[in-house]
């Protein structure tokens, strides 16, 4: 599962290859669904997969503010060309 997300993130650097926004939620929500029916007994196992829900929430969360960042570019550049049409 660590290599996973490993390979996931490498993607998104490297190869700029970004997830579309929710993608991260289906994510968190199969291994949040994994996590509450697999019964874990020792605390380190349950360490490991809230930090790995953790990492998931933060993808999604600058997943988000990129998507966000990437509307407002849109919008001003349309602003733009409108204005240069009047």
């Amino acid at each position: 599962m660590l290599f996973a997300l490993l390979v996931w993130k490498i993607c998104i650097w490297f190869f700029e290859v970004h997830p579309p926004v929710g993608a991260n939620i289906a994510a968190l929500a199969f291994l949040a669904s994994i996590v509450t029916l697999w019964p874990l007994e020792n605390r380190w196992p349950r360490a490991f997969w809230l930090l790995v829900l953790l990492g998931l929430t933060i993808l999604e969360t600058s997943v988000l503010y990129r998507d966000s960042k990437e509307l407002e570019t849109a919008r001003e550049k349309e602003t733009a060309a409108f204005s240069l049409l009047l």
